[in-house]
């Protein structure tokens, strides 16, 4: 067993079906910098194969994608009406960020990170546990902004040149500008994120991400989960995300796009098919989600929130390569995790 006693007694929402309203600032469940908690002994990874004195990996396994055209979106949702895209060369990483990559980062640039907090599976509910630690488990828990802020300090441990230029005062972003010409990490488009899903020119037109069967490469609601024998209830099943890599790759080689946890992408969130550029198309200038009022108390955190691309560890298996969603770029979720891109050198 490498989980700890959990008990799941609700999620803070459901990409599939949000049928309620959710306030971060009552369920304490944004992650950002000023949370100033510290972390107890959750562990750390091994430090073998890497750089001793930063202690991360001296290059990067990514994955070449060549470019191309494709049809993005299905004609399902928010994925209308499907339409051609061209994308450029990049390379992506097989997978996604793990809590061992992620602790490096926060020894070294976050140290007021709440690792307490953000390995809890219940946020109201302190007392029903967290995640056990295992270095290969997808980060989750965390924010956009805390993701693109990883971007820039791996593209400086690597002596790239990072790609993004943050502008803050206090908590609140106030610019972000993306350096299109920089060899640094980023986060991928939503556009360069589905045809890496689809598995780019080597697809085989799959239902999901490397197969058809979607037991063989996503961890979802229907084989998520784990029976647990907890002093206090007894036996009870609960659904968790699990190592990065256990599953079948997709033709490119990549691993978990179908389900795990779903993936922060650069692009604002809008119903912006319609009118989407056919060469590398990067999103909006701003968000427009005309039914925040269903999910959010603010018009402001539906126009800040940032597209999250593929399935998760508790998501239906009607959850396809074109899975689709949102969600503040200043929230994070137990069910959001994110991958690493860069431009073709």
């Amino acid at each position: 067993m490498k989980y700890i006693l959990i008990i799941f007694l609700s999620m803070i929402f459901c990409f599939s079906a949000c049928t309620q309203k959710n306030n971060p600032r009552e369920d304490n469940v944004v992650f950002t910098e000023s949370d100033v908690f510290a972390s107890g002994d959750i562990g750390e990874g091994e430090a073998a194969g890497i750089d001793e004195e930063n202690r991360i990996p001296l290059e990067d396994n990514f994955i070449f994608v060549r470019g191309g055209t494709f049809i993005m979106g299905d004609g399902s949702g928010e994925d209308n009406p499907p339409h051609e895209v061209t994308v450029s060369d990049f390379y992506i990483s097989p997978h996604q960020v793990t809590f061992k990559e992620w602790k490096v980062f926060t020894d070294d640039a976050l140290q007021n990170f709440d690792w307490e907090r953000a390995m809890l599976i219940e946020v109201k509910d302190p007392e029903m546990g967290r995640v056990e630690w295992q270095d290969d488990l997808p980060m989750f828990n965390i924010t956009w902004l805390q993701a693109v802020k990883y971007c820039n300090w791996l593209s400086k441990k690597r002596g790239r040149r990072p790609v993004y230029k943050i502008t803050m005062s206090g908590r609140d972003l106030l610019s972000i500008e993306w350096d299109r010409g920089a060899n640094g990490y980023r986060l991928p488009t939503e556009a360069e994120w589905e045809y890496a899903a689809i598995g780019g020119e080597k697809s085989n037109n799959y239902m999901y991400a490397g197969s058809n069967n979607i037991d063989e490469v996503a961890w979802y609601r229907g084989n998520s989960g784990v029976t647990l024998t907890l002093a206090m209830y007894g036996s009870v099943f609960e659904r968790m995300p699990h190592s990065v890599g256990q599953k079948k790759p997709n033709e490119l080689g990549i691993y978990d796009m179908t389900g795990n946890v779903r993936e922060w992408c650069w692009d604002f969130f809008d119903i912006y098919y319609l009118g989407s550029p056919k060469k590398d198309p990067t999103g909006p200038s701003i968000g427009n989600f005309p039914s925040w009022h269903e999910i959010f108390d603010r018009e402001e955190d539906g126009l800040n929130s940032r597209v999250v691309r593929g399935g998760h560890w508790r998501s239906r298996e009607a959850s396809s390569t074109r899975a689709r969603s949102l969600w503040p770029y200043n929230w994070g979720a137990k069910e959001i995790g994110f991958r690493l891109v860069r431009n073709a050198d």
